[in-house]
């Protein structure tokens, strides 16, 4: 009895510690989608290089002009900061807003996560990971914000 008793208590502190590391990790990796899309929507390259790794892959999902097609645009680590420094601060002109963007946890593994990221101008799909004990996001896959 008392070796199923113990047995009980460590699967209930074991159930414990994982929920906690899981609302830790939702925070750290909301955090870090924030960093990516608010830093792209601020024009903030210090903040957009918070949210992605060095080696990231982005790929872009774009119909074409009559409709009928699609086509895929690509961008690294590199690009993404030099855009992003190029850009207008969409904050600040008030082109969009900071309560427009939705992001949605789609499922955490031990290391690594997949989240949805909507604002009004795109939807991301991002592969994250956890490196150096922090979230990054390593791939996205991305579309237009609009319907046919």
């Amino acid at each position: 009895m008392k070796n199923f008793l113990f047995a009980i208590a460590i699967l209930f502190i074991a159930q414990i510690e994982s929920e906690a590391q899981t609302i830790t990790d939702s925070r750290q990796i909301r955090e870090t989608v924030f960093n990516y899309i608010e830093g792209w929507y601020s024009a903030d390259t210090a903040r957009m290089s918070k949210g992605i790794h060095l080696d990231l892959a982005k790929r872009g999902i774009v119909p074409s002009r009559d409709g009928k097609q699609t086509g895929m645009l690509k961008a690294s680590y590199k690009e993404m900061m030099e855009w992003t420094s190029k850009k207008p601060n969409q904050f600040k002109d008030n082109t969009v807003k900071p309560n427009q963007i939705r992001i949605s946890i789609i499922e955490i593994g031990l290391n690594v996560a997949v989240v949805r990221c909507k604002s009004p101008e795109y939807i991301d799909y991002l592969h994250l990971a956890r490196l150096k004990s922090e979230w990054i996001i390593l791939n996205a896959i991305w579309e237009p914000n609009f319907k046919k």
